[in-house]
């Protein structure tokens, strides 16, 4: 089970709070960072109890990660720290920053092409670089060939660089997009919560939330340098493992709730 099986995103509208908080400073920094998904989730956003109830929990946890135990978390927590799937991901990301940045220097005849047919620009693409895009896809990316018909990643990934102008332009409210050259944060995001299930259910006590939670806090820090550019790695990770129209303007219009709002630690807690 990987970390994206972790949850299913939710259409949010309300960030929630909790009235009594007693997080250490170490916490808050993690509680921060675990916010980006707590505010699509439905969780409190300023707390290491996430409002949800223990059965819940156990039973999401059970589905979703097969997690029954404390031994079963720690080999959960481990995989994310480590982020077995963190080099496949990212070398889809470079693959479109290629693309993109091609596109970007494209003449007008080729992004109008490209707004219609994702193929022919991805063919075009091929034509002047030398570069085979679906020969990448299948063996670098475990994914078949661009074009096969019925195929979900496939359709996923034409589907990204369909609406690539659009959600792009609503990313650079986030942070850079060009500034995001690694996905630790969409581990470490998942890491924290998952941290605060076991912490809330008693899988680990309190006193080790930040043992777990905080596992690649350096990483992300050294990746990033502030909370809006970790926010906008997590958001590319989410386009990056499974695209959809929808999903994206849900994404990206509860990531940029939470950032915005003044009631949020990461308007109060600095991320380095």
């Amino acid at each position: 089970m990987e970390a994206k099986d972790f949850y299913t995103v939710a259409d949010n509208h309300v960030l929630k709070f909790t009235e009594q908080t007693d997080l250490t400073e170490d916490e808050k920094w993690l509680i921060a960072l675990g916010g980006i998904f707590s505010s699509l989730a439905g969780d409190y956003v300023n707390s290491i109890e996430t409002g949800r109830t223990n059965q819940e929990i156990r039973e999401s946890l059970r589905k979703h990660w097969l997690i029954n135990d404390r031994a079963a978390f720690e080999h959960a927590a481990l995989r994310l720290a480590i982020g077995e799937k963190r080099d496949l991901y990212l070398s889809r990301l470079k693959m479109l920053r290629r693309f993109f940045d091609f596109h970007d220097n494209a003449n007008v005849a080729v992004k109008f092409v490209a707004k219609f047919s994702p193929l022919l620009a991805v063919d075009w693409y091929q034509t002047r670089t030398k570069e085979d895009l679906r020969k990448v896809a299948r063996e670098k990316l475990e994914l078949d060939r661009l074009a096969k018909p019925g195929n979900k990643k496939s359709e996923e990934l034409f589907a990204l660089l369909k609406n690539a102008n659009e959600w792009r332009k609503k990313l650079d409210c986030v942070a850079d997009y060009h500034q995001v050259n690694d996905l630790v944060a969409w581990d470490a995001v998942c890491l924290v919560n998952l941290a605060r299930c076991a912490t809330q259910i008693h899988f680990i006590d309190r006193t080790e939330f930040v043992k777990y939670a905080g596992a690649i806090k350096k990483q992300v820090q050294a990746a990033y340098n502030s909370w809006n550019e970790a926010a906008l790695a997590y958001l590319m990770g989410t386009f990056l493992w499974q695209y959809s129209e929808s999903k994206a303007k849900t994404v990206i219009r509860t990531t940029c709730q939470y950032l915005e709002d003044p009631r949020t630690l990461v308007h109060s807690v600095k991320f380095k």
